[in-house]
Parts: C-alpha cells; structure tokens; sequence
C-alpha cells in the first residue's frame, strides 16, 4: 500500500482510508475508528474562553500572566497556537529554571532563550520535542518540530550546535555521535540549498 500527497486537515482522515484497505487485504474485520473524535494533543482541557475569548487566546493570557521573562507577546502567541494546554506546562520548565540557582545549570543556552532572534522558537520546546513528541535526530527538531529550516535567515545553522548539545544532555549522545549530528543538518540545509546554484550559473 503506498500514500502520497495531504494536507495537516486530512492526515487523520488519510490514515483512515490507508487501514481501511489494510484491514481488507489482511482479511481482518475492521474496530471501529478511535480517533475521529480524539483531541489533538494540547487540545484536551482547553479553558473555556472567558468573554467569549478564543481559548487559545485564554492560554496566551495566561502564559503573558505567568510573569517569565522570556514569554513576551511574540512567544506567547507563538506557544499557545502550537501546544495549546501543552505550554502551560513548557512554561512550567521555564519558571523551574527560573527559579534554580546559576550554580546548577550547566553550559547548554538556558530554556527561555531563544534559538534565532528574530523567531519566538525557545529551547525549552527542544526538550519537549525530545521528552514528548520522540524527536530523535536534530533534523527532527530544526526542520520539523521547529521549522527553522524554513522560516530561520540562517536556517538554523547558527543554533544547531547549541540544540544539539541540549538533546544530548537528554538521549544521552557522546560528543562523537552529537557532531555527527550537526554535520548531517548542515548537509541538510547544503543540499535545501542547491537551486541556487543552477540560479547562480545562469
């Protein structure tokens, strides 16, 4: 069987369709669909918006009314749309750190700053990228969870080292295994750029 093409809105809907002739080929009864219903993460316990406000709107009040120095309007806009109830919890890690003594973090970028400054992506998401979504690779991160291959100058080049060091303090990666790591997200972004040079020729 083989799947092709979509969209975010009809992923859910796909991967239905794709277990549907599935289930037919193996000859095997079909349970019922579990997930048509399902909230997405972040989307389960939503607060109910107050006067009539967007609960997503609810959720950057409240992150804006949590008082953390890195979660300015940007940000907390930025987490809301992107982990719903989720960042309430990220901004639980933020105020943890906050909240610890200098002599106890280490030498990665401290959880609220940011990976590009222009961008309202923090550090604090690569742990939970890692911890909770299962990224596994700093691809899986830099052009995934946060698409600085897209959307970054740089494309993340200059953060790449800083949030590979982040991931190997969680997944545990020796220095070897953290480099390569870093190499193959600059061949990454090498190769997103090779257009340029049939460009560049003509």
């Amino acid at each position: 069987i083989t799947i092709v093409g979509g969209k975010l809105t009809t992923y859910r809907r796909m991967a239905a369709q794709l277990l549907h002739v599935a289930y037919e080929q193996l000859g095997v009864s079909e349970p019922p669909c579990a997930t048509e219903e399902r909230p997405l993460p972040g989307a389960a316990d939503l607060p109910a918006g107050e006067r009539e406000l967007d609960p997503l709107v609810s959720v950057a009040l409240a992150l804006r009314g949590a008082g953390v120095a890195a979660i300015d309007g940007q940000v907390a806009q930025h987490l809301a749309h992107q982990y719903g109830v989720r960042a309430l919890r990220l901004c639980e890690r933020l105020q943890q750190e906050e909240a610890a003594p200098p002599s106890s973090r280490d030498s990665v970028p401290a959880a609220g700053d940011r990976l590009d400054p222009e961008l309202p992506y923090l550090y604090a998401e690569v742990d939970l990228a890692v911890e909770e979504d299962e990224a596994q690779r700093l691809e899986d991160v830099l052009a995934r969870r946060m698409p600085l291959l897209l959307k970054a100058r740089d494309q993340g080049l200059g953060c790449a080292e800083a949030v590979a060091a982040r991931m190997a303090r969680t997944l545990g990666w020796t220095p070897e295994h953290t480099a390569a790591e870093v190499e193959a997200y600059r061949a990454v972004v090498a190769e997103s750029r090779q257009f340029r040079r049939g460009a560049d020729a003509g």
